[in-house]
C-alpha cells in the first residue's frame, strides 16, 4: 500500500469494548508499519486508554466532522486528502465511499471458522501490513501482567440480554464458590445499572471507567461471564476464565485465552455476525450450573 509518511492515519471504530479488544492487535500492527505517521482515533473516548501507549490520539474536530460524510458520499472529502482511513466493522462495508484511501476491516469473513482478529489480520496482509506476531507480549508490556489474585469476578450481563445466562444460575454458582472460601464480586455494566439490578449477598461493583475494570480483572483468580467485552479484556491478561455462549458463534467471537461452554441446543449458534434474530432465545438456559462449576473447579483446583 502506498502511503505518504507526512499524512494522517485515522482509525474509525464504532463498536463496543469486545470488538475493540479483538481489533487492538491490528491497531498495533498499523502503528508498527507506519511508525512516523500521525495516527488518530475516531471512536469512543474511553477506549483511548489502551491506545495512548501506541501514540494514537483523539481525532481533531476538523477531521472528525468529515468521517460521517463517508457514509453518504462517494467522493473523498477534501479535508481528508492527506489521510488514510482504516475502518473497523463486523461483516459488511457500511460506507458509500469506496475510495482506495479507505480500508474497511471486517472481522467476520463468512466461513464461520475464522476468529475475528485473524480475519482482520488477513485483510491487513492483503494491504501490505504484517500482523504483529508478538501482540500478546506487547499488550502485557504496555499494561503490565496481573499479580496477587484475590477474587473471582462474575460478569452476568452483556450488550444484548439474549446472550446472557440466567442470573439465578450465576447466583447459584457464586454461592457454591463462596461456600468454598472464594471471594466473589459481581461486576455490572451500563445495561444492568439502568435496570437497577441488585445482587444481595455479594460485593456488587459498577465500574466507573475501563481503567477501574482493568484493575479489578488484573486482581482476579478467575472470571466467568457471557459473550461480553470484559471477558475479552480478561483474556488479554491471561486470566483464567469461562465464557458462556449460545446464540453467537464462539469460532468468531471467542475471547482470547478463555475457555468456552456452549449451549447444547442444536440450533446454536443462530447468529454469525453478532445480530441475534431469535425473538426469545432459550439456549442459554440449557447450560447447566453443574457443568460450569465442574470446569471452574478444574481450572482453579478447588474441591
Amino acid at each position: 500500500m502506498k502511503f505518504n509518511p507526512a499524512g494522517n492515519i485515522i482509525l474509525v471504530h464504532k463498536g463496543a469494548l469486545g470488538d475493540f479488544i479483538l481489533g487492538w492487535p491490528c491497531m498495533l500492527s498499523i502503528r508498527r508499519t507506519f511508525p512516523q505517521a500521525r495516527i488518530y482515533w475516531a471512536g469512543a473516548d474511553d477506549l483511548l486508554f489502551w491506545l495512548k501507549p501506541l501514540n494514537i490520539n483523539k481525532i481533531p474536530g476538523s477531521l472528525a466532522t468529515e468521517i460521517p460524510k463517508l457514509y453518504h458520499t462517494c467522493e473523498w472529502p477534501r479535508t481528508l486528502s492527506g489521510s488514510r482511513v482504516f475502518w473497523f466493522g463486523i461483516h459488511r462495508i457500511t460506507t458509500a465511499c469506496l475510495d482506495h484511501r479507505l480500508i474497511f476491516l471486517t472481522g467476520v469473513d463468512g466461513s464461520n471458522r475464522v476468529g475475528f482478529t485473524e480475519t482482520c489480520f488477513n485483510q491487513l496482509r492483503k494491504n501490505g501490513i504484517l500482523p504483529a506476531a508478538d501482540w500478546e507480549k506487547a499488550w502485557n508490556d504496555y499494561f503490565c501482567p496481573p499479580d496477587n489474585p484475590e477474587h473471582v469476578l462474575i460478569f452476568p450481563g452483556s450488550g444484548n440480554r439474549k446472550k446472557n445466562w440466567p442470573l439465578k444460575k450465576y447466583i447459584c454458582t457464586a454461592e457454591a464458590l463462596q461456600e468454598q472460601g472464594l471471594k466473589i464480586k459481581f461486576i455490572l455494566g451500563p445495561v444492568e445499572k439502568e435496570l437497577g439490578l441488585n445482587i444481595s449477598g455479594f460485593d456488587t461493583i459498577i465500574c466507573q471507567s475501563y481503567e477501574q475494570l482493568q484493575k479489578l480483572i488484573k486482581k482476579s483468580l478467575f472470571v466467568a461471564g457471557n459473550d461480553c467485552g470484559p471477558m475479552h479484556l480478561a483474556g488479554m491478561f491471561n486470566v483464567p476464565g469461562i465464557a458462556l455462549f449460545g446464540p453467537t458463534a464462539q469460532e468468531i467471537w471467542r475471547p482470547h485465552g478463555i475457555d468456552i461452554i456452549s449451549s447444547p441446543r442444536s440450533c446454536c449458534p443462530c447468529s454469525r455476525n453478532g445480530v441475534i434474530e431469535c425473538a426469545d432465545p432459550i439456549c442459554m438456559d440449557e447450560i447447566e450450573v453443574d457443568k460450569v462449576m465442574h470446569m471452574i473447579q478444574e481450572k482453579i483446583q478447588i474441591k
